[in-house]
């Protein structure tokens, strides 16, 4: 999919102003979100805070439902997750089949969540909240990044490495947060089986599935 064809497409150009204009919409909501956002990466308590304020979690949610497309956008944009079976689709399609991936995903560890709560308690239902915490860094990162770089003259092939690298930073550092806040509610060696099916089997499955298709 070339840079070009990407930018020039009508439907791609509509979800732009679109996510534009949600995200100014929401500038207030990042303003009082982001400090706790970003603190959740370094300090797991942030994510408690997070978890135990009603606005602050309904905000958090709902700023994780304004990045999924620009997020989306950036990964269709830049090629960074494009099996096979992807390629042959227009920029737009190309973007909803992403959206649809992130969908899929989160239903998957919904699930994963609610049948493990029953065995380990409520408390994973934070960590898997805090998923959406490292999704809006991640987002804003992308947006930042994938804006900047172009303009800096920076290849596509690094701009990619960048990212990709932006993302193994957040997924590293919130699978440490995250077992911490399990071993805080006193699974210390059950949070590992359930870390690997909430963070690393989802994961496994994208590779393998752009390897396959």
């Amino acid at each position: 999919m070339a840079d070009y064809a990407w930018g020039d497409d009508p439907v791609i150009v509509i979800m732009i102003l679109a996510c534009t204009l949600a995200g100014v919409i929401s500038i207030p909501r990042f303003q009082r979100m982001i400090p706790y956002v970003v603190g959740s990466m370094f300090r797991w308590k942030a994510t408690m805070w997070i978890d135990e304020s009603v606005p602050l979690s309904r905000d958090r949610n709902l700023l994780f439902a304004v990045c999924v497309l620009p997020l989306c956008l950036i990964c269709s944009k830049y090629y960074l997750y494009a099996p096979e079976v992807l390629q042959g689709l227009s920029p737009w399609q190309h973007t909803l089949a992403l959206v649809g991936v992130v969908m899929g995903i989160l239903l998957y560890k919904a699930l994963f969540t609610r049948i493990l709560s029953r065995r380990l308690g409520d408390g994973v239902w934070i960590v898997f909240y805090n998923d959406f915490n490292r999704f809006i860094i991640v987002a804003v990162a992308f947006m930042f990044l994938g804006g900047l770089l172009p303009l800096a003259k920076v290849l596509v092939p690094t701009v990619r490495t960048i990212l990709f690298a932006v993302y193994a930073v957040a997924f590293a550092s919130f699978f440490y947060k995250n077992w911490q806040i399990l071993s805080w509610k006193g699974l210390r060696f059950k949070a590992i089986l359930y870390l690997c099916g909430l963070e690393l089997a989802p994961l496994v499955l994208l590779v393998t599935g752009s390897l396959i298709f």
